[in-house]
């Protein structure tokens, strides 16, 4: 019953995506060029005129989706909470695209006072999570090694892991500020497939908020893809790789003691990341590059042949497999745990 009132919630967040592209894209890129136009041009070209911001969409896109999904779950806060954590992390990112698609910045918001600031509202969430009872400080862990209990360590951890599923996808999304880097419905379509995995993690879990806020993030992702695909109409810009982090990060903060298993459904991210921050930590040691690309996602694309739309394809094709993969370890622990203990 809970999936098909989340199936036609998905459906009326798909809608709204489409409408919000055809109202924002041209406001957003009158923004840019100074020059406001209604008709959104061929789907499938590009002209450099195309605008950021991609994040503000998904956001309203979620917020919507999250408070109708409030309405059938017991615990509704838990879903209003997820939105308005999104709304703070993605607020970051939108203060990015305003100093670097609109003011020309090279460089946007200090790094360290994003990540000071991802981590507070990281900080806030768990401590909200925990006290209203919604989450704890334990985690079941995998193949038999029992449960894990954090005690007070947990909400400094659990923040910093959630900062760290944040700036993953943030990365994916787009290494700085170097537009090179962005492959157009990459981060989007990761992070569809793994706010679907938490989904499925949650109804194994039997935990309906989480089902509901996977479902409603993949919604709102999915309608990201619709102008934000390469080519991209409407890009997705630093509020697109924060919004992405951000949903995925609060079912971290909303799972409970199956937080490992939400954790696996950002692995590919995770991947992405850590071979970035190998290839950094290399190129400064050696002043040699291991990869062809700042990112794994830069070195597939850099690394492919033929034009530059199918090479970025395959490689949303193989991030999207790869975290299938991961969320279906996650799945497979969330199911085991809940047998195991439940």
């Amino acid at each position: 019953m809970l999936w098909s009132k989340l199936g036609i919630t998905a459906v009326l967040q798909l809608a709204l995506g489409w409408l919000l592209g055809l109202m924002l894209i041209p406001v957003f890129r009158r923004m840019k060029t100074g020059k406001y136009s209604p008709y959104i041009g061929d789907r499938f070209r590009t002209d450099g005129s195309e605008p950021a911001f991609g994040g503000v969409n998904a956001l309203i896109v979620f917020a919507f989706g999250s408070f109708v999904s409030a309405a059938f779950t017991e615990r509704s806060a838990v879903l209003i909470a997820a939105a308005i954590f999104a709304a703070a992390v993605t607020a970051a990112g939108i203060f990015d695209d305003i100093l670097i698609d609109l003011r020309g910045s090279n460089v946007g918001i200090k790094t360290s006072a994003k990540l000071l600031y991802t981590y507070a509202a990281c900080l806030v969430l768990t401590l909200v999570s925990v006290r209203a009872g919604w989450s704890g400080t334990a985690v079941i862990l995998p193949f038999g090694a029992g449960i894990l209990d954090f005690g007070i360590a947990w909400y400094p951890v659990n923040a910093a892991v959630m900062t760290a599923v944040i700036y993953s996808f943030r990365v994916m999304n787009r290494f700085g500020t170097d537009e090179e880097t962005c492959i157009g419905g990459l981060a989007g379509t990761v992070g569809s497939v793994a706010a679907l995995g938490i989904s499925a993690a949650g109804t194994a879990a039997r935990n309906d908020e989480l089902t509901a806020l996977g479902m409603t993030a993949a919604a709102a992702l999915m309608t990201s893809l619709i102008w934000g695909l390469s080519p991209s109409k409407q890009r997705s810009g630093s509020s697109g790789g924060f919004f992405a982090g951000a949903v995925i990060a609060a079912g971290l903060a909303m799972s409970g003691m199956f937080a490992f298993a939400v954790l696996l459904t950002a692995g590919a991210a995770a991947l992405d990341a850590v071979c970035g921050a190998v290839q950094f930590l290399h190129y400064r040691r050696t002043k040699k590059l291991l990869l062809k690309g700042s990112t794994l996602h830069g070195h597939l694309k850099n690394k492919g042949s033929g034009e530059r739309g199918v090479r970025e394809f395959s490689v949303i094709a193989v991030f999207a497999v790869i975290d299938i993969v991961c969320c279906a370890a996650a799945v497979w622990l969330a199911v085991y745990g809940f047998d195991k203990y439940y």
